[in-house]
């Protein structure tokens, strides 16, 4: 009997840690937003174009015939992200099939987890769930 109560403490304790996390994003995300970075500058960036290569996404850069960067939106194919992506999206209330990136995203996005970082998501790498924090306000904007 005592075997059992080891491992519905355990239990608790786990839902109580993911409940505690959960809470806290929500507290920072809809009481907090001065602790979140915000975007400065009007610094303008090449928006990739999203080619469909397996279940990457390939990111290359876009320009017009005078060298300015693009500055249209970016339709993200649903199919092209991968499961863990989508999982961590919709956990944060995120449409993924009609997921847009705007050039001001991409800027804010790449302030928060740094362009290194945004090339790897964009290539298939899940991000962290502070990154996923992050990101969304980026988002949101």
């Amino acid at each position: 009997m005592s075997t059992l109560y080891k491992v519905l403490g355990a239990l608790a304790f786990v839902v109580l840690v993911i409940f505690t996390c959960v809470a806290y994003v929500w507290y920072r995300i809809a009481f907090m937003p001065e602790l979140i970075p915000a975007q400065t500058g009007d610094t303008f960036v090449e928006v990739p174009e999203v080619v469909a290569t397996s279940t990457k996404v390939d990111v290359t850069p876009t320009t017009n015939a005078t060298s300015t960067p693009v500055e249209q939106p970016v339709r993200v194919n649903p199919d092209l992200l991968t499961p863990e992506q989508k999982a961590l999206l919709e956990t944060f209330g995120v449409d993924t099939a009609n997921l847009v990136i705007t050039p001001h995203m991409r800027v804010c996005a790449i302030g928060s987890v740094g362009e290194v970082r945004l090339r790897e998501i964009e290539k298939g790498a899940t991000p962290t769930v502070a990154e996923g924090l992050n990101l969304l306000v980026c988002y949101k904007k």
